[in-house]
């Protein structure tokens, strides 16, 4: 009984599914180190929903360039990855 194929298509879409949990780990983070960093520059609830809201409307932007997720992210040595991130600094 020959299983090859079923092998390769089953780790084939594990390997799918990884990716994607894997990107919506990065976008999580990726808000969450947003928003602290504007909640720590002052900003308001309201105007921290915006640019939660402005960062959802982005993703597609986002998944495409594969900003690095690290701290340089935010403190300006890789502003342009996330151009919200360029409104904080």
């Amino acid at each position: 009984m020959d299983l090859t194929g079923w092998l390769e298509y089953f780790t084939k879409g594990l390997a799918t599914q990884m990716r994607e949990v894997r990107d919506q780990g990065e976008r999580e983070i990726r808000q969450d180190l947003i928003i602290s960093k504007a909640r720590k520059a002052g900003m308001n609830e309201g105007s921290v929903a915006v640019l939660s809201y402005c960062d959802k409307l982005l993703l597609p932007w986002h998944s495409t360039s594969k900003p690095a997720m690290n701290s340089s992210a935010l403190n300006g040595t890789n502003a342009v990855s996330n151009p919200l991130v360029f409104f904080l600094i």
